[in-house]
């Protein structure tokens, strides 16, 4: 088993202590050999030096040595590299979290937030992610809804073995958050095993119910359009178990909401202990 991992140099080391590539280290956890490749901000993996070494790679049959490979990028150059140069071993299966189809401006000229990149060549070999993704088994898009652009690029990836993944509130880190909730090691252990599906990413993904990060951004959700009764029931459940000074004023605000409305929360039940 190979994990083909792309990460981008300046986040790695920003959010890691120790340097070393997730990719490695999601390998490591499963016991699999690793190919991790590091890129500066600027480059989004477009060099020419990267072209030849997957075209090596593929007309030596490197990747038939394998089993079974999967292609992992998160975060906007490194889930489309993913995603692009997984054509290099038909059959693999593709993880991208986050991914940009592509900065061609002909294409997605509407997404203005890299302009650093727009000089870039994207339409060169190993160029539109999307049409990339046509020689692999299977590959997953992992994305938040409430991110507007990354979503539109979410549904340039339309191949009927592509699922789009939507995880609503986990933020524009949505890596860290999966591996905060311990889902991220499980879903490549899934893939790698060629049984991920839609439906076990749906059910792994239910440990957002646990997790405060989702929780608190669902409980401001509930305020931003404007329901303060169900924002002040969320923050109360939520402080129960995760104290928040942040969460404790928006439950404030939301009382003092309902207060000014003539309403109040139902009183919260004790669990009734059984009688003999």
């Amino acid at each position: 088993m190979l994990l083909v991992s792309f990460e981008n140099i300046q986040r790695l080391r920003r959010e890691t202590p120790d340097g070393v590539p997730r990719g490695l280290s999601l390998a490591q956890h499963w016991g699999w050999s690793s190919l991790a490749l590091l890129s500066t901000d600027d480059t989004w993996f477009r060099d020419k030096e990267v072209f030849d070494y997957f075209n090596d790679l593929a007309n030596s049959d490197y990747f038939e040595a394998f089993d079974r490979v999967v292609f992992y990028g998160a975060g906007p150059s490194s889930a489309y590299a993913a995603a692009a140069f997984s054509v290099a071993a038909p059959g693999a299966i593709v993880i991208a979290i986050s991914p940009q189809a592509t900065l061609d401006t002909q294409i997605a000229g509407w997404d203005d937030r890299f302009p650093d990149a727009r000089r870039t060549n994207f339409s060169s070999p190993y160029g539109y992610a999307p049409e990339m993704l046509q020689a692999s088994k299977r590959a997953f898009i992992l994305y938040d809804p409430q991110s507007r652009l990354d979503a539109v690029h979410a549904s340039l990836f339309s191949a009927k073995h592509v699922s789009t993944i939507a995880m609503r509130g986990l933020g524009p880190n949505l890596e860290n958050e999966l591996l905060t909730m311990g889902i991220l090691p499980r879903l490549l252990g899934v893939a790698a095993a060629g049984s991920l599906t839609g439906a076990v990413v749906s059910k792994l993904y239910r440990r957002r119910r646990t997790h405060s990060a989702w929780l608190n951004s669902f409980a401001h959700r509930l305020t931003h359009r404007n329901r303060p009764w169900l924002t002040a029931v969320a923050c109360r459940s939520i402080l129960h178990r995760f104290p928040s000074t942040k969460l404790e004023k928006l439950y404030d605000q939301s009382i003092g909401l309902l207060s000014r409305q003539g309403r109040a929360l139902p009183p919260v039940r004790r669990k009734q202990t059984s009688r003999r």
